[in-house]
């Protein structure tokens, strides 16, 4: 039996720290929140409780790794390996924004942005035009990550997504 454990971190920050320093719970595979499926299968992919990521950050989750593609129809989507979630990238990153915007916090949620299989300009390309278009920070350069801040990225959004900029 799979149990959910939901807690809540909250933390005094000192302005100047910086992101690559903060502490954040991380939910793993977080796009499988989005799943369906049941059975045998559910088991080997689930790798979170379903309801999407407002679902994690309920929990308490203020990371999600998110691993993302170009599906066959051209659009971002969200996989768990072989497996492909059948919620694309842009419905995700709305629910983020609802939740955040619903909880009225002033922290920062950070999308880590992994892929696999095709070529990584496209995805970085492609992924980082649905951020753009829902108002999100992205960064898929590293460097600019260096001397991001705590405050910086609340100033951002609060939301930002990062392309495997995970030292």
């Amino acid at each position: 039996m799979r149990w959910l454990l939901c807690l809540s971190l909250h933390m005094i920050v000192e302005s100047s720290t910086l992101l690559s320093e903060f502490p954040l719970l991380m939910a793993h595979d977080a796009a499988t929140s989005y799943l369906s499926l049941s059975g045998e299968l559910a088991w080997w992919t689930a790798a979170q409780p379903r309801g999407g990521f407002g679902t994690l950050l309920d929990c308490g989750a203020r990371a999600l790794d998110v691993r993302t593609r170009i599906g066959r129809s051209g659009r971002v989507i969200m996989h768990h390996g072989p497996i492909e979630v059948d919620t694309d990238l842009s419905v995700a990153l709305s629910d983020t924004i609802k939740w955040y915007e619903s909880h009225m916090v002033k922290e920062v949620v950070v999308l880590y942005i992994s892929h696999e299989g095709d070529p990584v300009s496209k995805v970085i390309k492609e992924t980082e035009s649905v951020f753009r278009n829902a108002n999100i920070s992205f960064f898929a350069n590293c460097e600019e990550m260096k001397t991001l801040t705590v405050e910086k990225a609340v100033s951002l959004g609060g939301i930002i997504g990062l392309f495997n900029c995970v030292e």
